[in-house]
């Protein structure tokens, strides 16, 4: 484990722990919160933890993040699920337990984005209406 710390103008000193892979384990702030961040088998990120009782949780599928979570004092602040299209782009972002907070998102045959929806994912019944849209001139500008 390396360990550094550096101090800040205002004589504030952070302070951070990295373990053998050169990942983040551990990091000290000047106002005096630790985070404690872990990791998968595949080095990506599952968990991020502090002493002011907020933790957040992250799942992979394929290598992609497929899931997110922030818990603050024992309530669920964020509860979000993802979802990609076969060749790799982000599709959607379900929001749980309130899918009206959802987002759908398309591309055009070149992987442009070119919508974003908001509301109840088709999947669970819902029609999302469209909140932003995206065109693109001849060069493939936005």
């Amino acid at each position: 484990m390396t360990m550094t710390s550096w101090t800040d103008s205002f004589g504030g000193t952070t302070a951070s722990a990295w373990d053998v892979e050169d990942r983040l384990n551990d990091l000290t702030v000047p106002w005096g919160t630790d985070y404690s961040f872990g990791y998968d088998g595949e080095g990506q990120r599952t968990l991020l933890s502090s002493t002011t009782g907020r933790n957040s949780t992250m799942g992979y599928t394929n290598g992609l993040l497929s899931a997110l979570s922030h818990i603050q004092a024992g309530v669920t602040l964020t509860d979000l699920a993802y979802e990609y299209d076969a060749d790799g782009p982000l599709s959607g972002i379900i929001a749980n337990p309130n899918p009206s907070k959802s987002k759908a998102i398309s591309y055009d045959s070149l992987n442009r984005l070119v919508q974003v929806a908001d509301g109840v994912p088709v999947s669970q019944g819902g029609t999302p209406i469209p909140t932003e849209d995206y065109a693109y001139d001849g060069e493939g500008m936005a």
